[in-house]
């Protein structure tokens, strides 16, 4: 009798409705001429809102900074807050189930696209494309991040289009928190140009996917991007 009082108590669902952070990274390595293989991760922070929508949950994500590194760290990347402002909110369904031992999670945002529009072609790879958009409002095509090569002594600006399709399969989900992986499948990115042409490079992309996870932790009702030591560059 109590083991089965503990099996519906486990079967319980855990309310989830509320404000939550969420740490997001995705590890993926390029191969570079001479150079040879770079290991990168791009690491996200995100406000997140899970609410009940009738019989289903929704889940709604902003991105307040996003943070990007290399080893060997040969350059030093930086997306400016005009990028992450660009980034537009997203809500979509968030379900739960229970796999006999604890509860598990899915939530598909669909696909992203930064620095052109799907609806007037494909992922741009010319600039006279005319699916490119000024993504960030800075005049420049695309979405503009900020590059440093500290051994040639270069700095300036790529201008990149990208097309993303990321999903969150939560492995633990609990009131307090929820952890998981974070399945990409689809992470292409081209660069269209720069302020110097040593810049311009669209090396092949490749996703780790044991590296690549998520972490959600209950937040106060309200909370903002101000939960995070955000450094987001200029």
């Amino acid at each position: 009798m109590i083991s089965l009082l503990g099996a519906l108590w486990a079967a319980e669902p855990p309310d989830l409705a509320g404000s939550w952070s969420m740490e997001l990274s995705v590890a993926t390595k390029v191969v570079l001429p001479v150079i040879g293989g770079l290991a990168n991760w791009t690491n996200s922070n995100l406000i997140v809102e899970i609410r009940r929508e009738g019989d289903q949950w929704v889940q709604s994500h902003r991105t307040c900074s996003v943070v990007m590194g290399s080893s060997p760290a040969l350059a030093r990347t930086v997306v400016p807050t005009a990028f992450i402002a660009a980034l537009p909110v997203r809500s979509y369904p968030l379900s739960l189930s229970f796999d006999g031992d604890h509860w598990v999670s899915f939530a598909d945002p669909s696909p992203l696209a930064v620095g052109f529009d799907p609806r007037l072609g494909p992922m741009p790879t010319s600039l006279e494309s005319p699916a490119i958009v000024d993504f960030d409002g800075d005049g420049q095509p695309g979405a503009s991040v900020d590059v440093e090569v500290p051994m040639v002594s270069l700095k300036g600006q790529v201008w990149v289009v990208q097309n993303g399709h990321t999903l969150f399969r939560g492995e633990s989900v609990s009131s307090q928190e929820i952890s998981g992986r974070a399945v990409v499948l689809r992470l292409d990115q081209y660069t269209l140009g720069a302020t110097h042409p040593l810049l311009v490079s669209n090396p092949r992309i490749v996703v780790v996917p044991e590296k690549s996870r998520f972490v959600m932790r209950r937040l106060p009702a309200g909370s903002g991007c101000e939960v995070f030591k955000i450094d987001s560059g200029p």
